[in-house]
């Protein structure tokens, strides 16, 4: 007996970050400038902290949560311009692998509710690619279905998963 436990294969997620491409390779962006603070005399006693973007051959990436950053970039006057500034780069979607059509099948054929639902709940949250969506779901309704429809066992009746939309 074999004591190496099998994982289900995790479905491709997107970037967790925003990536923006620029022609100029070591683009950077100011938004707050160093400045110099002094004191009376004159004399410099200490800077402000600058504020820069930098683009390391061509590439900015920045995490989706920094939602400020993202605003101040989106809203930049060089954005938008492909021949001096910098644009968002939007990563498509890849084609379902071989991995996540046997995790789908297996679930499926094993009348796994509660894996489907997971399944379409993970790629909901990335991808959301209909591919695999529209079968899941329907795979997730039909086995639904059969396990309603069979008779009524002696004892406490159990609570089916459900699926975000589904009734």
């Amino acid at each position: 007996m074999s004591t190496e436990t099998v994982e289900k294969p995790v479905l491709q997620s997107p970037p967790k970050g925003v990536t923006f491409l620029a022609r100029r390779e070591d683009l950077t962006l100011v938004r707050t400038a160093v400045k110099d603070i002094r004191d009376s005399f004159g004399e410099r006693v200490d800077q402000t902290p600058e504020d820069r973007f930098y683009f390391r051959s061509g590439i900015l990436t920045v995490g989706s949560s920094k939602k400020d950053d993202l605003a101040w970039l989106r809203s930049h006057h060089l954005f938008g311009n492909r021949e001096e500034g910098f644009w968002e780069h939007h990563e498509p979607a890849p084609d379902v692998s071989e991995q996540e059509t046997s995790l789908l099948t297996s679930l499926s054929v094993n009348g796994d509710l509660q894996g489907l639902a997971e399944f379409v709940a993970a790629e909901e949250r990335g991808w959301a690619r209909e591919a695999l969506l529209t079968p899941a779901r329907q795979a997730f309704r039909t086995i639904k279905e059969r396990v309603e429809a069979e008779p009524k066992g002696v004892g406490k009746p159990r609570k089916l998963p459900e699926i975000a939309g589904e009734g």
